[in-house]
C-alpha cells in the first residue's frame, strides 16, 4: 500500500507539470529578469527534491543514507 504522502507527491507531479512547462517556455524565450523569482524557482526546486528524498528514505525503505554529489 502506498502512503499518503507518496500519492501527494505524485498527484502534485503530475498535475503541476502543464505549468512547468508554460513557465519553462515563457522564460527560455525572454529568459528571467528578477533575480528573486529565480531564487524562488530554486528553492521551490530544491525543496520538492528534499521532500521526495525524505518519503523515499522513510517509507520506501530505500538504502541510500549518502546523498549525490
Amino acid at each position: 500500500m502506498l502512503p499518503f504522502y507518496k500519492l501527494l507527491s505524485l498527484f502534485l507531479r503530475v498535475f503541476s507539470r502543464p505549468l512547468i512547462n508554460l513557465t519553462k517556455k515563457h522564460h527560455a524565450a525572454h529568459g528571467i529578469k528578477n533575480q528573486f523569482i529565480k531564487n524562488i524557482f530554486f528553492k521551490l526546486g530544491n525543496k520538492f527534491h528534499q521532500f521526495e528524498m525524505f518519503i523515499n528514505r522513510r517509507y520506501l525503505k530505500s538504502d541510500s543514507k549518502n546523498p549525490i554529489r
